[in-house]
């Protein structure tokens, strides 16, 4: 699936899920630095980059390859990558989540950080959200899209579990005492 159509498809499925007509209102952006609360917005916008299309411009060249004083109109989409994503609606953020290689082994995305907005939860923006990082593990060439729960987080396990994760190794962690749950799913 092309970036276009990726986006398209989120885009109407996340804007029935939360009620919003116009799906263009609805963007995704890569960004630099995390989103922390609501006085950060603007700070985290300025540092984002909307997934969408680019236009530019080159040079025309003649036969001989010199440039001919023309310009030649180029649109591409910017790609897919590694790292932080945001969803926002209308100056709104809607959703957030971290995608990351997992070191040293080139066939495991690690998706972290996942978070949904708490007017847009129980709707199953989330549920979407974890198809959409799986189908962005693929266009990456990614095997496996790997994530890590606690026991406490009942929706999160919920959502996993009837998604098709497998859980493939738990652990108490000795700091703070919450069951770890290693959760995978191939791509």
């Amino acid at each position: 699936m092309k970036t276009e159509q990726l986006l398209d498809k989120y885009r109407k499925l996340i804007c029935g899920l939360i009620k919003e007509k116009d799906p263009t209102k609805l963007k995704f952006y890569t960004v630099s630095q995390p989103y922390i609360n609501e006085s950060m917005f603007d700070i985290m916008m300025k540092n984002a980059k909307e997934i969408a299309e680019i236009e530019y411009f080159e040079p025309e060249k003649d036969e001989e390859g010199n440039e001919t004083g023309n310009k030649i109109r180029y649109t591409r989409w910017n790609d897919w990558s590694e790292g932080k994503y945001v969803v926002i609606l209308d100056k709104c953020l809607v959703a957030s989540f971290e995608l990351y290689k997992l070191p040293h082994c080139c066939a495991i995305l690690v998706s972290c950080k996942a978070f949904v907005a708490e007017k847009f939860r129980g709707k199953r923006v989330g549920t979407t959200l974890n198809t959409m990082r799986q189908d962005i593990g693929r266009l990456l060439g990614y095997s496996s899209l790997m994530c890590t729960d606690i026991s406490q987080n009942t929706y999160q396990r919920q959502l996993l579990e009837t998604n098709g994760w497998k859980d493939i190794h738990q652990v108490k962690n000795k700091r703070t005492g919450n069951t770890v749950f290693v959760s995978i799913i191939n791509l």
